[in-house]
Protein backbone atom coordinates (compact mmCIF):
# COMPACT_ATOMS: atom_id res chain seq x y z
CA UNK A 1 0.00 0.00 0.00
CA UNK A 2 1.19 3.49 -0.78
CA UNK A 3 1.38 6.18 1.93
CA UNK A 4 -1.75 8.01 0.65
CA UNK A 5 -3.70 4.74 0.79
CA UNK A 6 -2.49 4.13 4.35
CA UNK A 7 -3.50 7.65 5.36
CA UNK A 8 -6.94 7.24 3.78
CA UNK A 9 -7.51 3.93 5.59
CA UNK A 10 -6.45 5.60 8.85
CA UNK A 11 -8.90 8.49 8.55
CA UNK A 12 -11.70 6.16 7.44
CA UNK A 13 -11.29 4.23 10.71
CA UNK A 14 -11.48 7.42 12.81
CA UNK A 15 -14.67 8.53 14.48
CA UNK A 16 -16.39 11.59 13.03
CA UNK A 17 -15.59 13.54 16.19
CA UNK A 18 -11.87 12.69 16.06
CA UNK A 19 -11.75 13.44 12.34
CA UNK A 20 -13.31 16.87 12.90
CA UNK A 21 -10.83 17.69 15.67
CA UNK A 22 -7.70 17.06 13.59
CA UNK A 23 -5.33 20.03 13.31
CA UNK A 24 -5.32 20.21 9.53
CA UNK A 25 -2.39 22.63 9.40
CA UNK A 26 -0.12 19.73 10.33
CA UNK A 27 -1.02 17.82 7.17
CA UNK A 28 -0.03 18.19 3.54
CA UNK A 29 -2.47 19.68 1.05
CA UNK A 30 -3.32 16.23 -0.34
CA UNK A 31 -3.97 14.89 3.17
CA UNK A 32 -6.16 17.91 4.05
CA UNK A 33 -8.17 17.25 0.90
CA UNK A 34 -8.61 13.59 1.92
CA UNK A 35 -9.78 14.66 5.39
CA UNK A 36 -12.29 17.11 3.93
CA UNK A 37 -13.52 14.56 1.39
CA UNK A 38 -14.06 12.01 4.15
CA UNK A 39 -16.00 14.54 6.25
CA UNK A 40 -18.20 15.43 3.28
CA UNK A 41 -18.76 11.76 2.43
CA UNK A 42 -19.89 11.02 5.97
CA UNK A 43 -22.12 14.08 6.04
CA UNK A 44 -23.80 13.08 2.75
CA UNK A 45 -24.15 9.50 3.97
CA UNK A 46 -25.81 10.65 7.18
CA UNK A 47 -28.26 12.92 5.29
CA UNK A 48 -29.15 10.12 2.88
CA UNK A 49 -29.78 7.65 5.69
CA UNK A 50 -31.81 10.13 7.71
CA UNK A 51 -34.08 11.28 4.92
CA UNK A 52 -34.75 8.16 2.90
CA UNK A 53 -34.04 4.95 4.75
CA UNK A 54 -33.72 1.97 2.41
CA UNK A 55 -33.38 2.62 -1.28
CA UNK A 56 -35.68 -0.11 -2.56
CA UNK A 57 -37.98 -0.73 0.33
CA UNK A 58 -39.77 -4.04 0.66
CA UNK A 59 -42.42 -1.98 2.42
CA UNK A 60 -43.19 0.80 -0.05
CA UNK A 61 -45.91 2.18 2.21
CA UNK A 62 -43.21 3.24 4.70
CA UNK A 63 -40.80 4.66 2.14
CA UNK A 64 -41.21 8.16 0.73
CA UNK A 65 -40.04 7.33 -2.83
CA UNK A 66 -39.32 4.52 -5.28
CA UNK A 67 -37.19 3.85 -8.33
CA UNK A 68 -38.96 2.40 -11.37
CA UNK A 69 -36.23 0.72 -13.46
CA UNK A 70 -38.82 -1.26 -15.43
CA UNK A 71 -40.41 1.96 -16.74
CA UNK A 72 -37.37 4.16 -16.89
CA UNK A 73 -35.61 1.62 -19.07
CA UNK A 74 -38.11 2.62 -21.80
CA UNK A 75 -36.76 6.16 -21.64
CA UNK A 76 -33.35 4.95 -22.86
CA UNK A 77 -34.82 4.51 -26.34
CA UNK A 78 -35.69 8.22 -26.44
CA UNK A 79 -32.18 9.47 -25.71
CA UNK A 80 -29.81 10.43 -28.51
CA UNK A 81 -26.82 9.25 -26.50
CA UNK A 82 -26.93 5.91 -24.64
CA UNK A 83 -27.39 6.29 -20.88
CA UNK A 84 -27.43 3.54 -18.28
CA UNK A 85 -30.07 3.35 -15.56
CA UNK A 86 -28.36 3.73 -12.17
CA UNK A 87 -30.53 1.52 -9.97
CA UNK A 88 -28.90 2.40 -6.66
CA UNK A 89 -29.79 5.63 -4.90
CA UNK A 90 -28.05 5.38 -1.56
CA UNK A 91 -26.00 8.56 -1.52
CA UNK A 92 -22.85 6.66 -2.49
CA UNK A 93 -22.39 8.30 -5.88
CA UNK A 94 -23.15 12.03 -5.90
CA UNK A 95 -25.32 13.23 -8.76
CA UNK A 96 -23.85 15.75 -11.17
CA UNK A 97 -27.16 17.41 -11.92
CA UNK A 98 -30.78 17.08 -10.88
CA UNK A 99 -34.05 17.97 -12.59
CA UNK A 100 -37.40 18.05 -10.79
CA UNK A 101 -40.73 17.70 -12.60
CA UNK A 102 -44.08 15.95 -12.25
CA UNK A 103 -45.80 12.89 -13.72
CA UNK A 104 -49.33 11.50 -13.47
CA UNK A 105 -50.38 8.24 -11.88
CA UNK A 106 -52.83 6.37 -9.70
CA UNK A 107 -52.72 5.32 -6.06
CA UNK A 108 -54.53 2.46 -4.34
CA UNK A 109 -55.12 2.58 -0.63
CA UNK A 110 -55.25 -0.41 1.70
CA UNK A 111 -58.33 -2.61 1.93
CA UNK A 112 -59.01 -1.29 5.43
CA UNK A 113 -59.35 2.31 4.22
CA UNK A 114 -62.70 3.65 3.01
CA UNK A 115 -60.89 5.33 0.11
CA UNK A 116 -60.40 2.98 -2.82
CA UNK A 117 -57.70 5.17 -4.28
CA UNK A 118 -57.07 8.35 -6.20
CA UNK A 119 -55.42 9.75 -9.29
CA UNK A 120 -52.85 12.50 -9.22
CA UNK A 121 -51.71 14.76 -12.00
CA UNK A 122 -48.83 16.02 -9.92
CA UNK A 123 -46.56 13.24 -8.64
CA UNK A 124 -43.11 14.66 -7.89
CA UNK A 125 -40.16 13.10 -9.68
CA UNK A 126 -36.43 13.92 -9.41
CA UNK A 127 -34.28 12.86 -12.35
CA UNK A 128 -30.57 12.66 -11.54
CA UNK A 129 -27.55 12.53 -13.83
CA UNK A 130 -24.46 10.64 -12.59
CA UNK A 131 -20.91 10.21 -13.83
CA UNK A 132 -20.40 7.66 -16.57
CA UNK A 133 -23.61 8.62 -18.43
CA UNK A 134 -25.89 7.09 -15.80
CA UNK A 135 -29.24 8.40 -14.59
CA UNK A 136 -32.14 7.48 -12.35
CA UNK A 137 -35.37 9.00 -11.14
CA UNK A 138 -37.01 9.04 -7.74
CA UNK A 139 -40.78 8.99 -7.93
CA UNK A 140 -42.24 10.25 -4.68
CA UNK A 141 -45.14 8.62 -2.86
CA UNK A 142 -48.26 10.42 -1.59
CA UNK A 143 -50.44 10.15 1.50
CA UNK A 144 -54.05 9.07 1.49
CA UNK A 145 -56.25 11.92 2.72
CA UNK A 146 -58.55 9.54 4.59
CA UNK A 147 -56.18 7.24 6.49
CA UNK A 148 -52.88 9.16 6.15
CA UNK A 149 -50.85 6.14 4.96
CA UNK A 150 -48.12 6.67 2.38
CA UNK A 151 -48.83 4.88 -0.88
CA UNK A 152 -46.66 4.06 -3.91
CA UNK A 153 -48.05 5.24 -7.26
CA UNK A 154 -48.88 3.01 -10.20
CA UNK A 155 -47.35 4.62 -13.27
CA UNK A 156 -48.03 4.05 -16.92
CA UNK A 157 -45.23 3.60 -19.47
CA UNK A 158 -46.96 6.19 -21.66
CA UNK A 159 -46.38 8.77 -18.94
CA UNK A 160 -42.67 8.44 -19.44
CA UNK A 161 -42.93 8.51 -23.22
CA UNK A 162 -44.82 11.81 -22.96
CA UNK A 163 -42.36 13.12 -20.39
CA UNK A 164 -39.42 12.53 -22.69
CA UNK A 165 -41.11 13.56 -25.96
CA UNK A 166 -39.00 13.21 -29.15
CA UNK A 167 -35.38 11.99 -28.98
CA UNK A 168 -33.22 14.44 -27.08
CA UNK A 169 -29.90 14.90 -25.38
CA UNK A 170 -30.56 13.99 -21.74
CA UNK A 171 -28.10 16.65 -20.61
CA UNK A 172 -30.48 19.27 -22.06
CA UNK A 173 -33.04 18.64 -19.32
CA UNK A 174 -30.49 19.36 -16.66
Amino acid sequence: MSPPDDFLKTIQRMSRKDLGQLNKSQYSRAERRMINDELVRRSDERKANKSTGKTKSRHPETSSWSLYPELLGNVDNKLKKPFTFYDVDDGGLPSLKEYDTFVTGDFQCSKRCSSRGWSSGKIAISIRLYEGDQYNARIYHQRCRRCNTVRRPTLDAETFQLLMGPPLDARAIF
